[in-house]
């Protein structure tokens, strides 16, 4: 059901309709799922630090660096980024933060 959910962005009454369910039903599956996967932040889920380069993969790939270049961006600046500043378009520009 979460799959269903996430993959195909149905909302819940489909949900109830394709699976044969209650809403209450659906919504009880699905949380639990977003809980066990909260939970694997501690374990499992590393946030990348500022001075982090890109993966090469996605450096170099038009179709992932798009929606990267953006938190990479505002990562490396940590928090001095003007709201008029645009991210850089070069993909091969490596913004670095300043020295404290």
């Amino acid at each position: 059901m979460f799959l269903y959910a996430m993959g195909h962005g149905v909302a819940t009454c489909a949900m109830c309709e394709h699976f044969q369910h209650s809403s209450e039903t659906i919504n009880y599956y699905v949380n639990r799922v977003i809980k066990a996967i909260a939970l694997l932040q501690f374990t499992y889920i590393v946030l990348p630090s500022g001075t982090d380069p890109v993966h090469p993969r996605i450096r170099h790939d038009d179709w992932f660096y798009p929606y990267f270049k953006d938190y990479y961006f505002n990562l490396r600046q940590m928090d001095n980024v003007e709201k008029d500043d645009d991210p850089p378009d070069d993909p091969n520009l490596v913004v670095t933060p300043p020295d404290m």
